[in-house]
């Protein structure tokens, strides 16, 4: 914990902006009082088949999941700073949208050596 899972259609990303998006959110993650750096979990997620309503339109959607207890105002701005990162990058992705989530500690499990 925390995961950050970028999910986007093919159309909306190459593989140098895919980068570059996965080094802002990096940054954004650095300079957060919310998220500890060492511990984040990145990972991205290309879409073959995908729709916006009826359409087929490139989108891109960050999803992010912390553990529960943070005040959410915190929350609140870290969604703001990892949208604004997102939406610089991308000024010709019509559809970005972040999504934080908490996750229970009572039932999140976790393995690491």
């Amino acid at each position: 914990m925390p995961h950050l899972t970028i999910e986007y259609s093919r159309p909306a990303l190459d593989e140098a902006r895919l980068g570059e998006l996965i080094d802002a959110l990096i940054g954004v993650a650095d300079r957060s009082d919310v998220i500890e750096l060492t511990n984040v979990k990145l990972r991205a997620i290309p879409l073959d088949h995908f729709r916006v309503g009826a359409n087929v339109e490139p989108f891109v959607h960050i999803g992010v999941a912390l553990m529960a207890g943070r005040p959410k105002a915190d929350l609140s701005g870290l969604s703001n700073q990892i949208f604004d990162a997102a939406a610089d990058l991308l000024p010709d992705v019509d559809q970005v949208t972040v999504d934080i989530r908490q996750t229970d500690p009572d039932t999140y499990r976790k393995r690491a050596s």
